[in-house]
């Protein structure tokens, strides 16, 4: 019984209320029993359905699906506007949901839009993948061969300014001994005298 029936409000009563005896039928057929237990006095049973939420059906049976549970769980709300407006609405996010599709009961993140995404389109997802894995590989391999070639271009220069300067120092070190021997010569002229 939907709560606005249980409140009586007979102008209220609309399709909603089916979905919520739906709702009702779908936990029964998820857990087990029934959201509310039948074994209290009938005041006690329209204050729960009036007042309490019903026990998630995922924490009576572990293996519930969460988009499953979501569905159910929007039948049974306490607000008729919340609900699906009609059985038709019901069923189409029980055919999204057996069908891998993201459901209108609860929205789902990116993560689980992809998710479900690649479930739905196996090859064109691995070809992705594929490609992706790829153009990855390919630009490690680049960049590996940047760093590589720019650390040779470094060791080059160092070797190439090493060269230089050994061949300024040998420069420097033959223009004096040049010089010495210029040097050497001339005094040599100037201690034998006029000839």
């Amino acid at each position: 019984m939907a709560p606005e029936q249980v409140r009586g409000s007979q102008g209220e009563i609309t399709a909603e209320a089916d979905v919520y005896a739906l709702g009702v039928i779908l936990y029964e057929l998820l857990t087990g029993r029934a959201p509310f237990p039948h074994d209290r006095n009938q005041h006690e049973l329209h204050k729960l359905i009036l007042d309490e939420k019903p026990e998630k059906p995922s924490r009576l049976a572990a293996d519930i699906d969460a988009d499953l549970e979501a569905i159910c769980l929007k039948c049974l709300e306490k607000e008729k506007e919340r609900r699906y407006p009609s059985a038709a609405h019901l069923a189409d996010d029980l055919r999204r949901w057996q069908a891998g599709e993201p459901i209108q009961a609860r929205l789902v993140g990116y993560a689980e839009w992809v998710k479900k995404w690649v479930r739905r389109n196996r090859i064109v997802s691995a070809l992705i993948a594929a490609v992706v894995v790829a153009l990855v590989g390919g630009m490690i391999g680049t960049c590996t061969k940047y760093l590589d070639a720019k650390e040779q271009e470094g060791i080059a220069n160092a070797r190439s300014a090493e060269l230089r300067d050994e061949v300024a120092a040998k420069e420097k070190a033959l223009a004096a001994e040049s010089a010495a021997l210029e040097l050497s010569g001339q005094s040599g002229r100037w201690q034998k005298g006029p000839a």
